[in-house]
């Protein structure tokens, strides 16, 4: 087809295309190295390292100050824990024998975990409190998992004891 460029002999371009072949980088001269100086601190590129296109000290790059978020992660757990085991005993314990103290656990064991996920949720989402409502959530879906497991025990014992 073409005449191979100089330099490199086995250089066959594609159909269409040019047919001089890349130009290899020019490597980049280090600045000489003064052997009484030392070796250059630590953080800053060497001699002969690639230094990008705007290279900088690493101290131009100041570090954010990061602030804790407020709150406590096991002060949430322990609030979803206590009031989700108050929500079960409520469940399955005896309401009493008046109405309104059945009425009175009916309401505690329906809607108290209810409240107890809106309370994490808004907890969550507010700066001062976020870690707190973080661990209410934590021990909500915690609480799910362990209830979700004790559900599946009980469905294999009852059909290792009534069969098939």
């Amino acid at each position: 087809m073409t005449d191979a460029p100089s330099g490199r002999p086995d250089f066959e371009p594609p159909a269409g295309q040019d047919p001089t072949p890349p130009v290899d980088p020019v490597p980049v001269p280090s600045p000489p190295i003064d052997p009484q100086a030392g070796p250059p601190p630590l953080g800053y590129p060497q001699p002969g390292q690639y230094q990008g296109p705007a290279a900088s000290p690493p101290a131009a790059y100041p570090r954010a100050q990061q602030t804790r978020s407020g709150g406590s992660v096991v002060i949430g757990l322990v609030i979803s824990l206590v009031c989700l085991a108050i929500s079960a005993t409520a469940l399955f314990g005896y309401g009493g024998s008046s109405e309104i103290a059945r009425l009175l656990t009916s309401v505690v064991s329906t809607y108290l975990p209810f409240v107890l996920f809106v309370v994490g949720v808004v907890l969550a989402s507010r700066a001062r409190t976020r870690r707190t409502g973080a661990g209410i959530l934590i021990g909500f879906g915690a609480a799910i998992l362990i209830a979700g497991g004790l559900c599946v025990v009980i469905l294999i014992q009852f059909q290792t004891m009534y069969g098939r």
